[in-house]
């Protein structure tokens, strides 16, 4: 059984325009964008309102630190720029809320490592690549995991 078979999905239907660089492309922008939103929240001096605590403060920007390094290894890895958003995000960082965000997050990628995993078992000419991004998608979701402790 390989790592990709963990993932394996016969049932998801894949897009045939999808290739790997389309794939890549699409996890860039989406780190990137993320990238912006935490270190725009961590810029918010009291993001947490006036009746969060000094120690509540001081763990929101201590998470936002953590989780930032986190992302910047799977950007880096996906073949991206650490500071290359530049839209307006934020009232989104304002109001991210860390359980919220994470639930988020963690369905998405697991949706995302059995498209990818399903396309390289559909696709044998990206089968090899398709264990790469399978596997950074599964260091992502560790590292993340591991960032908001």
């Amino acid at each position: 059984m390989t790592f990709l078979t963990a993932y394996f999905d016969p049932k998801l239907k894949i897009d045939p325009k999808d290739t790997p660089a389309r794939i890549e492309a699409a996890e860039r922008k989406r780190l990137s964008r993320d990238l912006a939103v935490i270190r725009a929240a961590s810029e918010f001096p009291r993001r947490l309102g006036q009746d969060a605590t000094f120690q509540d403060l001081a763990a929101d920007k201590r998470r936002c630190r953590r989780i930032i390094h986190a992302m910047n290894q799977p950007l880096r890895a996906w073949g991206g720029e650490t500071n290359s958003y530049s839209g307006d995000i934020k009232s989104e960082a304002a109001q991210l809320d860390w359980q919220t965000w994470s639930k988020a997050r963690k369905r998405y990628l697991e949706k995302r490592m059995r498209y990818i995993a399903t396309l390289g078992h559909l696709q044998p000419q990206h089968f090899s690549w398709a264990k790469r991004a399978v596997l950074r998608l599964h260091n992502e979701l560790q590292w993340t995991e591991y960032a908001l402790r």
